[in-house]
């Protein structure tokens, strides 16, 4: 038997009403479309798009979606509904990572560069003090090796005397220069320009002493110690000759203060020298020699004497030079001494200030270095804990969803960043769980109410169609009584005659209160037979309205498992582990979870294997709804199996109800013939009996 459409036209002759099935909730129920975003940040209404609507227009909510979106409208500016800086997107807090990275770097960069400086400083005052000492320390040795030198200009090799004085000297002014250049002895600049000036000066006085013992002659050979020995020597030869001995006397006089005047130390004075000679040519005069003997020994004694005076007044004059070098040294050398004891101190603070950097450097950047690690700590701890624990706890209720239980907390809805729009779709999740679940209960009250009213149905069809086959049966037996030739008749009479309880006792024979018993049961049948059409009618009505309601939630289901696949895909980017299958069963989830948190929880879970989990168990309740849609079909093949029988049947009694008026109307034809070939009146067979 081929099935009827849904939604086919009453049999023509029946009267059934066409009932519209109550499904306000219906008309609202739509799936998302894929291109639909969350709501955004300004608040923009969202765009629906109902299952099969391709025009992708905005429609006006119905009540159902209105109490939707009132659930999920953001709270995000609730401070409970918000966590850790929740006002924030990731990308904002790792740009704000970012940043703290960099300025931890500049701030680890600065405080670097801030101890190399220190130390650099440091290390660059303790170089230069160390250079003073090393001048200061050269300065002292050449000055201790060339002040003294004076006093051996008399002695033979004086000449590479002095060149070695000047080499020295030349070493002394080369490192007082760099010690009046160097700023780090600001100090002891005057000390330094002391030393300076009586080095110069004492330079001076050296070279004019070195000239005069030049002009002594060195080594007692040359110059006017020379010419005083020679002289003396000579005149010493002659008197010798003579044989006198007191002039032997007065020139020995003379040849010791010769020899004092050729030796460093004390010499007889020019009045002294010039007595002495006096008394020399006075003896020379007295003394019985010849005449030109005498002669000759005065003028080589007038010879002598004048050579030795000028020898003592150059004694004298290089005497006075050497008394000046000599208040020269004596004015040096505590200079001397306290330019060394500035370079040791100057030396000392330095290695105490290059001590003092290098522990504040230290200190200073395990300080620094420890606060600044703290504070970068503290605020990735912080950062990462509005990530970490955001996600946590989503991952907790969607463990929680996935169990089953609907009623769960959902965390973070008033975030801004991603953990809230996973919120939001989990809100979004649990409310189409909810109306899930309310679409099948629903269904199932309506599928038993269905099949209660198809077995009454059924029932009500075989009782009438037994009913009526009684009916006709009874119907049919006495019909050949009726159809069968009438009795014999006796001869007519003459019509006079014929009496006329003749023609009623005849028409007695036909039981016309029968017939019409029989039609009224037949048209009570015919009512049943249209009226259990029409609620079979109606059943189908209801059926076709739920399997539009099974389509429409599947539809909408495979709308949040996409959505679901999104966020898989979102969440699987800041995942490290592996994702699972996501064809697991809900019921072996709810009994891995059960005994997970048992003791043996998989830490390695990951929000993509939760939004997975869920994801499965959505598809579940997609597989599930088919099954319900595939029942509901097999309930409605039924049910239209039952519209077509229970249409047959009221076909059949309103076509057993027409030959019965018809039969009645005949045999009421066939009355009314008779009654009007015997002229009798017409009885009244409304109460079944003749009168």
């Amino acid at each position: 038997m081929d099935k009827p459409p849904i939604g086919a036209k009453p049999i023509a002759g029946l009267r059934i009403k066409a009932v519209k099935y109550d499904s306000r909730e219906a008309e609202n129920i739509g799936t998302w479309d894929r291109s639909a975003e969350l709501e955004d940040r300004n608040n923009k209404p969202r765009v629906h798009a109902m299952a099969g609507d391709t025009n992708g227009t905005d429609r006006l909510p119905g009540p159902m979606e209105q109490v939707r979106q009132q659930a999920m409208e953001p709270i995000r500016d609730h401070a409970l509904q918000r966590t850790l800086f929740g006002g924030m997107s990731f990308g904002a807090r790792l740009t704000g990572v970012i940043s703290l990275g960099l300025a931890v770097i500049v701030a680890t960069g600065g405080l670097f560069y801030t101890a190399d400086q220190r130390s650099d400083a440091a290390l660059q005052r303790l170089k230069s003090a160390m250079l003073v000492q090393a001048q200061v320390s050269t300065v002292q040795a050449a000055a201790l090796g060339e002040l003294g030198r004076h006093q051996s200009l008399l002695i033979a090799g004086g000449g590479n005397r002095i060149k070695g004085y000047d080499r020295g000297m030349e070493t002394v002014a080369r490192n007082l220069k760099a010690l009046i250049e160097n700023p780090a002895t600001s100090d002891g600049q005057k000390t330094v320009l002391t030393l300076n000036d009586g080095f110069t000066q004492h330079a001076v006085h050296f070279h004019k002493a070195a000239q005069l013992a030049a002009l002594l002659g060195p080594g007692q050979r040359t110059g006017l110690i020379g010419n005083a020995r020679a002289l003396g020597g000579k005149l010493e030869a002659e008197i010798a000759k003579t044989g006198r001995t007191g002039l032997a006397q007065s020139l020995a006089q003379l040849r010791r203060m010769e020899e004092a005047a050729g030796r460093v130390g004390a010499h007889a004075s020019e009045a002294t020298i010039a007595a002495a000679a006096r008394n020399l040519t006075a003896a020379v005069g007295q003394a019985p020699i010849d005449d030109k003997l005498r002669s000759q020994l005065a003028k080589l004694a007038g010879a002598y004497a004048s050579d030795l005076a000028q020898l003592v007044r150059m004694r004298q004059t290089m005497d006075t030079e050497v008394a000046r070098i000599e208040e020269i040294n004596a004015y040096v050398a505590p200079n001397i001494q306290t330019l060394a004891e500035f370079g040791g101190s100057l030396a000392l603070s330095a290695r105490q200030s290059a001590d003092a950097a290098q522990t504040f450097v230290r200190k200073f950047l395990a300080g620094a270095s420890a606060v600044i690690l703290v504070l970068f700590v503290a605020l990735t701890a912080l950062l990462m804990s509005s990530v970490i624990r955001p996600v946590r706890l989503l991952a907790h209720a969607s463990s929680v969803l996935a169990r089953g239980d609907q009623g769960t907390n959902i965390p973070a809805l008033g975030n801004y960043d991603e953990t809230g729009e996973i919120a939001h779709a989990l809100v979004q999740f649990r409310e189409n769980m909810n109306h899930a679940q309310r679409l099948r209960d629903e269904l199932e009250l309506r599928l038993e109410t269905a099949e209660s009213a198809a077995a009454e149905s059924a029932q009500a069809a075989e009782e009438a169609k037994s009913k009526s086959k009684a009916q006709e049966q009874a119907y049919i037996e006495p019909e050949p009584e009726i159809e069968a030739p009438l009795p014999a008749m006796p001869d007519p009479a003459p019509e006079e005659n014929l009496p006329a309880a003749a023609g009623l006792q005849n028409l007695s024979n036909i039981n016309i209160s029968d017939l019409s018993r029989q039609l009224a049961e037949t048209s009570q049948n015919a009512s049943s037979a249209a009226h259990e059409a029409e609620r079979t009618e109606m059943i189908i009505n209801g059926i076709a309205d739920s399997m539009n309601k099974i389509e429409q939630t599947e539809t909408l289901l495979a709308g949040v498992s996409d959505q679901m696949s999104l966020l898989v895909v979102q969440s699987q980017l800041t995942d490290d582990g592996i994702p699972t299958s996501d064809q697991e069963n809900l019921i072996l989830l709810a009994d891995k979870r059960r005994e997970d948190e048992t003791g043996q929880r998989n830490v390695g879970q990951t929000l993509s294997d939760r939004i997975g989990v869920i994801q499965s168990g959505t598809n579940q309740a997609i597989r599930s709804i088919q099954q319900i849609g595939d029942t509901i079909g097999a309930v409605n093949d039924v049910a239209l199996e039952f519209a077509a029988v229970s249409s047959s049947d009221a076909l059949d009694a309103a076509t057993v109800l027409m030959q019965q008026s018809e039969e009645l109307r005949g045999k009421l034809d066939d009355l009314l013939g008779k009654i009007k070939l015997e002229g009798g009146g017409l009885p009244n067979y409304s109460s079944g009996e003749p009168e």
